[in-house]
């Protein structure tokens, strides 16, 4: 009676175990096929994207699967150019120059490329005094401009780097005075913009000119040193004499 006793619990263990390999087996093959499926998905966009017949949504949904660490996705990233420190350094060969509201695009040609551009905001007159923190100096004129540049694949915007300059002085193409200068950032994983400050290059001048420096990296690799010099004028043709000078290293 033992005996059967006994030999009824090993059954029942073998039968246990044996379901369980049995539904272990089912869920490893279930897994793997949403990882094959989820693959082919990405290998299609990835070919839309390459053949620019992707929508927004499908280059998002893309660059979303490289944020997830999808392998196929990472690869494809990896190998766009904007990832590449000597076609960047390539790119810019001696400088890009922008004059203001103009906009230049190094492109690539993979669907990744660096777009620059500057605005000036039409300068504030009859302004007698400018706030304490800035200068005890009142100034007539104002002026408040920005130089930026933007780090896209297929449209979309994976960080951005901006230099913004603030002057004043009394009349039009004259020596103009600095009020202040800063930086600002914004980026999207994998991509990594580093603000490392703006400096006054040229003062009580025309133009003054600012400088900002940043630093992009990528996966935790350091793709570029980029640095832009802002020149900014005093002139009532503001639209046409600005520009900004940036360089890589």
């Amino acid at each position: 009676m033992v005996k059967n006793f006994k030999s009824t619990i090993v059954i029942g263990l073998i039968t246990i175990l044996s379901m369980f390999l049995f539904t272990s087996a089912v869920f490893a093959n279930s897994i793997d096929k949403v990882k094959l499926e989820n693959q082919d998905e990405v290998k299609i966009l990835i070919e839309k994207v390459q053949q620019g017949s992707s929508s927004p949504d499908e280059v998002k949904t893309l660059l979303e699967k490289v944020q997830q660490g999808n392998s196929e996705a990472v690869k494809w990233f990896k190998n766009l150019s904007i990832n590449n420190p000597e076609k960047i350094k390539e790119a810019f060969n001696e400088g890009i120059t922008v004059k203001n509201n103009e906009t230049v695009i190094i492109d690539f040609n993979d669907g990744s490329s660096i777009e620059f551009s500057t605005k000036a905001e039409p300068p504030k007159t009859n302004i007698n005094t400018v706030d304490d923190k800035y200068s005890t100096t009142s100034y007539l004129i104002t002026w408040e401009n920005y130089a930026t540049y933007k780090y896209k694949v297929s449209g979309i915007t994976m960080g951005y780097y901006y230099i913004w300059c603030k002057y004043g002085a009394n009349n039009f193409n004259v020596s103009g005075k600095i009020l202040d200068h800063w930086d600002e950032v914004h980026y999207l994983y994998p991509i990594l913009v580093t603000a490392k400050g703006t400096n006054i290059i040229k003062d009580n001048a025309n133009p003054v000119i600012v400088g900002g420096r940043s630093i992009i990296t990528s996966f935790n690799s350091t793709l570029a040193n980029i640095r832009g010099e802002y020149h900014c004028y005093t002139s009532d043709d503001y639209l046409s004499d600005n520009y900004c000078v940036w360089t890589v290293s």
